[in-house]
């Protein structure tokens, strides 16, 4: 009974998967002390599922046992590219040298995003490429600097030895986010110190981006970032607790005291994305579960990127994504909210706001309903 019982667990949801207590799983590679481990090891050697291979990685569960615990992110592995309306699709990279920057189009008088993915992404295919467009097309200056560190974050780089993989697997790029928060830390610190003016720069970070950019607000030493926007922020490893099950890190969630102002836009709840209210104003669009026109074979991914879309469209100033103050989305459907409070979400959302805000959305753009 018990190997079916195991089975059940593994192939349930992501959620029961995660329930599994890798750091065990890598104990067992090493020794396989009993019968019944040595089962549940083959069993994930066999298991395949195009399905879950295609959130996680195709190499997920031999990296979960080849992972090595004392690798340490270079400086290489956190790459910086600069988008200005001079350089709109040919981006640049930046780091901390002021020769390099000088020979940009890097404008220390404008507003600063900084705009991080998230699992198994990268600045090429992650937030940036959908957002950035939209800054560059409706704010008169501004530089947007994309983060790359898919080299962390889950990619499978072909050639590279299993003992060597840092990647494909979610709990290491989890435990990544401080890293990348703190190098991101350090380019804030070092644009600062150029001339750009802290009040200038915006940190927005999508699932385990959103979580990496807390970090990045907590290790400024040139003082409190302004703002933080998190997109669906990730929930495995820091809204579920998993600390017993997640590879040893520490999985901080973005919080309000991270930035003067923290706001959030929750797409995919209970599953990727985190459920609870994290900022100082939280936005459940369609109830913050799944979004419309999101089919749930499409394993979670459509929802969770949802609040990247609606996230671009707010930055157009006729954007009408609006919410309403509310304790729930049930009362917010039956009308039952007992605050007539409004506040636009995304870009120009008032740092005034406070509290969970609910709204309604059409399943593709223009997203406001």
């Amino acid at each position: 009974m018990k190997p079916l019982w195991f089975l059940f667990l593994f192939l349930g949801t992501s959620h029961a998967f995660l329930g599994i207590n890798f750091g065990k799983l890598f104990g067992w590679f090493e020794s396989a002390k009993t019968t019944y481990d040595k089962y549940k090891l083959e069993a994930l050697q066999q298991w395949n599922s195009a399905n879950f291979a295609s959130v996680f990685g195709n190499k997920l569960l031999q990296t979960a046992i080849e992972y090595n615990p004392n690798f340490r992110v270079g400086t290489r592995d956190v790459k910086f590219y600069l988008y200005t309306k001079q350089n709109p699709t040919d981006a640049v990279e930046i780091w901390e040298d002021s020769q390099v920057l000088t020979k940009t189009y890097f404008d220390v008088k404008a507003p600063v995003k900084i705009i991080c993915h998230g699992f198994l992404s990268s600045y090429k295919s992650g937030p940036g490429q959908t957002i950035a467009p939209m800054y560059l097309q409706h704010m008169y200056d501004v530089n947007v600097i994309v983060i790359d560190w898919s080299s962390l974050s889950g990619i499978f780089t072909k050639g590279s030895s299993l003992k060597d993989l840092k990647n494909d697997i979610y709990f290491p790029p989890a435990k990544y986010t401080e890293s990348v928060g703190r190098f991101t830390a350090s380019l804030v610190d070092f644009l600062v110190g150029q001339g750009t003016s802290l009040k200038n720069i915006h940190l927005i970070g999508h699932s385990l981006g959103a979580h990496a950019m807390g970090w990045a607000g907590r290790s400024v030493q040139v003082g409190k970032i302004p703002r933080i926007t998190a997109l669906d922020p990730a929930a495995p490893c820091f809204e579920n607790n998993l600390a017993s099950t997640c590879i040893e890190g520490n999985y901080v969630p973005i919080g309000t005291s991270d930035a003067d102002f923290v706001d959030a836009i929750h797409t995919h709840g209970r599953f990727y994305g985190y459920t609870l209210p994290i900022g100082h104003v939280d936005f459940y669009p369609n109830g913050g579960m799944t979004q419309p026109g999101c089919k749930y074979l499409q394993f979670g991914t459509c929802s969770h990127s949802r609040s990247i879309d609606l996230y671009a469209e707010t930055i157009s100033p006729s954007s009408r994504l609006i919410g309403q103050k509310c304790s729930s989305w049930e009362d917010y459907e039956k009308q039952k909210c007992n605050s007539y409070e409004y506040a636009k979400m995304g870009e120009f959302c008032p740092w005034t706001s406070r509290g969970t805000y609910f709204l309604s959305t059409k399943d593709k753009p223009p997203f406001a309903v």
